[in-house]
């Protein structure tokens, strides 16, 4: 999409589902996802920066003994270089388990190396998010389920593949922790950033702060005053090595007629490079319904967004997107339903510094009862709408948002047409 008016540029369809997006330098943008049906293989795209045209493909995945094959990319990243790196899950041998998966391609699609992992016995082991360093190292964190419990599990990687470091953790007496978002800040420092879910079944964020060298430097954990489920969804550092982490806390439990409904608020706290809080900002939308974030980005100034859904008691939503200042006071609130005031869901956001803009994507329900891809971008200076792009998708179901080096945006997911999936990206 244009970066000034949100017209789109090009799309293109490939048979799958897209899980996430990225670019390169050079502005080519590249998918991850899966194809397939009994045989489900790990799928990574790659797309011309100019007009779309797929410049290379490739599926991941291994026969198992049984014949079925399910490997699937959740997340990439892309390096100055132009390699690119996937996580996610592929199937054992005995294809009844899954295990971590880690992929690198370099730029002509060539597979340079890819790890995997189990825990001993059987478990299903999922990388659920990664990220790079100014030194060609990946990291990647996901969740390890071994029957009685879950571990959260975090590896380091050099560019050539070799294993740095690997750390499993368990709080104790906790039997489930999983890990949903991690980050690397400016002096090689690692955070990761989960839910921990005890015996009572409720969920806390947890999260923890590694060296370079995978030593654990800190833990924090945070349990909202109802002391009900709390989850995090992202997290952010800074160039101070301060870590912000946001999500959803249950401010309560509404009685309806057929049952109750927890009432979610927005959650941001923020810890400085020793582990204290020094923010804890909570927003609750117009109504006692659910309030989910689904990302968080700062400025150079040290501003924080967050944006996610905003329900109402009805079951309709809104697009809703917060700017506080570095001190935690809340500067501008942007709000936005289409006319038919039914579902609108962001499920991805970006920030645009260079053009002062926030990037939301995700789903508007239609008049038929389907769903559209909506995005918007929201001026950064007072939260006015400075455009909207509709795509008409039947099914639609949104899993990225990107930008390429002129600032055009880049948005992916998928779409249902007839009897399969096709992954489709728009610039």
């Amino acid at each position: 999409m244009s970066q000034q008016t949100g017209v789109r540029t090009w799309s293109q369809l490939h048979d799958g589902v897209a899980s996430a997006i990225a670019a390169d330098d050079a502005g080519n943008v590249y998918i991850a996802g899966f194809s397939g049906d009994l045989v489900t293989k790990a799928l990574v795209i790659k797309y011309r920066r100019s007009d779309g045209h797929e410049l290379w493909s490739s599926q991941y995945g291994q026969i198992a003994s049984n014949g079925t094959c399910t490997a699937m990319g959740s997340a990439i990243a892309a390096d100055r270089q132009g390699n690119v790196y996937v996580c996610g899950t592929a199937t054992t041998n005995l294809g009844t388990w899954l295990d971590f998966l880690l992929l690198k391609y370099d730029s002509n699609g060539t597979m340079k190396w890819n790890h995997t992992y189990s825990k001993s016995g059987p478990s299903t082991d999922a990388g659920n998010a990664l990220a790079l360093d100014d030194s060609g190292n990946v990291y990647v964190t996901g969740s390890s389920d071994w029957g009685n419990g879950i571990d959260c599990i975090t590896f380091k990687f050099s560019g050539e593949g070799g294993q740095i470091w690997f750390d499993p953790f368990n709080r104790t007496g906790v039997s489930r922790d999983q890990a949903e978002a991690i980050a690397v800040d400016g002096t090689g420092n690692v955070f990761v950033a989960g839910r921990s879910i005890g015996r009572d079944g409720r969920s806390d964020y947890v999260t923890i702060k590694y060296n370079g060298s995978g030593t654990q430097q800190w833990v924090q954990r945070f349990d909202g005053p109802q002391h009900l489920d709390d989850v995090p969804v992202a997290m952010v550092t800074d160039r101070a090595g301060n870590v912000y982490v946001t999500g959803y806390s249950t401010a309560g439990v509404q009685p309806l007629d057929y049952g109750e409904r927890e009432d979610y608020d927005f959650m941001t706290l923020k810890y400085d490079p020793d582990g204290h809080e020094l923010l804890r900002l909570r927003y609750a939308g117009p109504d006692t319904a659910q309030d989910t974030p689904i990302g968080i980005a700062l400025d150079d100034s040290g501003n924080i967004y967050v944006a996610g859904s905003s329900e109402y008691l009805n079951g309709s939503s809104e697009y809703v997107a917060l700017k506080h200042n570095p001190s935690g006071a809340l500067l501008w609130t942007m709000r936005y339903s289409d006319l038919s005031h039914g579902l609108n869901r962001p499920t991805h956001l970006l920030l645009d510094e260079r053009h002062r803009r926030l990037l939301l994507t995700g789903l508007t329900s239609t008049s038929s009862g389907g769903y559209d891809y909506l995005t918007m971008s929201v001026s950064t200076l007072d939260g006015s709408i400075l455009w909207l792009a509709r795509y008409d998708a039947p099914n639609a179901q949104t899993a990225g948002i990107g930008l390429d080096s002129t600032g055009d945006v880049l948005v992916t997911g998928t779409t249902l047409r007839y009897v399969y999936y096709d992954g489709w990206s728009t610039r």
